[in-house]
């Protein structure tokens, strides 16, 4: 992910080292996102179940092992919000735990595709809409699935999920700026003037600077 010259990856600094976060995120799962009464019951102690293997497989350092829990979890309840903000949220973990071995990196990729599909079929489940509380965190997933596209060498998908993350709100323009995971998207002439622009998308709507922790 870190190229040996200016660039750094954005994904590799978003690694934050401890899954607690996700966890906690993923059982307090905000009410907007709580299934209908009808499926409540089942789904939701699936989940805990599931978020409780996935502490510990996190805990052993067994990331694609958390993944797959919770793509399992998915499959059983492939309509309940819950469920699907949840596998969101901890397969974007679990994707960094696995890139932390260099061997595994672009197999990591993997999980980063995984982890932005539940957050759209979350969005879709919510009738296509994110809530305002979530935004951020899905425009990051958004953007990381689009850098994963690019470290697979799928420049064309990689630029259109970029452009599906800015349209979503992505706003780290000193961060998207230098990433090195686009700079193959930089360095071709077919895709440069198609990334610029986006990067000036960015630039134009950041906030100014901020500080991740």
């Amino acid at each position: 992910m870190i190229q040996p010259d200016c660039f750094v990856s954005w994904r590799t600094r978003r690694w934050v080292g401890g899954f607690a976060t996700a966890l906690l995120l993923t059982l307090g799962i905000p009410a907007i996102a709580q299934d209908p009464p009808d499926q409540l019951p089942k789904a939701q102690a699936d989940l805990v179940k599931a978020i409780r293997k996935v502490r510990d497989l996190m805990a052993a350092e067994k990331y694609e092992e958390a993944a797959q829990v919770m793509a399992a979890e998915v499959k059983r309840h492939p309509n309940s919000r819950g469920t699907l903000l949840a596998a969101a949220m901890a397969t974007q973990q679990a994707a960094f735990g696995v890139i932390q071995d260099p061997e595994k990196r672009k197999a990591g990729n993997k999980y980063f595709h995984d982890a932005a599909r539940y957050f759209r079929s979350f969005k879709k489940a919510m009738g296509g809409k994110i809530p305002a509380n979530l935004l951020e965190q899905y425009a990051t997933v958004i953007y990381n699935d689009a850098c994963s596209f690019a470290l697979d060498g799928d420049k064309e998908k990689a630029i259109t999920v970029l452009k599906e993350a800015v349209e979503a709100g992505f706003s780290e323009y000193d961060v998207i700026k230098d990433d090195a995971d686009f700079q193959s998207l930089r360095d071709d002439p077919n895709y440069k003037k198609r990334f610029d622009e986006l990067v000036e998308q960015v630039k134009s709507k950041a906030a100014g600077p901020r500080v991740r922790t």
